[in-house]
């Protein structure tokens, strides 16, 4: 997680509470084929605590079209960020 956080966000540091390790049927095989890509990277998708069931039984997914438009400055769409923290 070095080198992770926004510059002016240096101050803070992180500690590994707790990990887990899940596993969904047939998502070890759609990783498969990409394995050996060599552009890969860490990045960081931040959610409310109420979306990780959804998240982990589901996958990340883009918010169906009759779902309320605020909260998404993008619009609607699965975000990923190459800082763990709030710039």
């Amino acid at each position: 997680m070095t080198n992770t956080y926004a510059p002016h966000q240096r101050k803070y540091t992180l500690k590994l509470k707790e990990l887990f390790k899940t596993t969904r049927e047939g998502e070890r095989e759609k990783f498969q084929k990409w394995q050996s890509t060599e552009n890969r990277q860490l990045l960081w998708h931040g959610s409310r605590k109420t979306n990780f069931a959804g998240i982990l039984s589901q996958g990340l997914r883009i918010a169906p079209p009759e779902a309320p438009a605020s909260g998404y400055n993008f619009g609607k769409g699965v975000y990923f960020t190459d800082m763990v923290s709030k710039g």
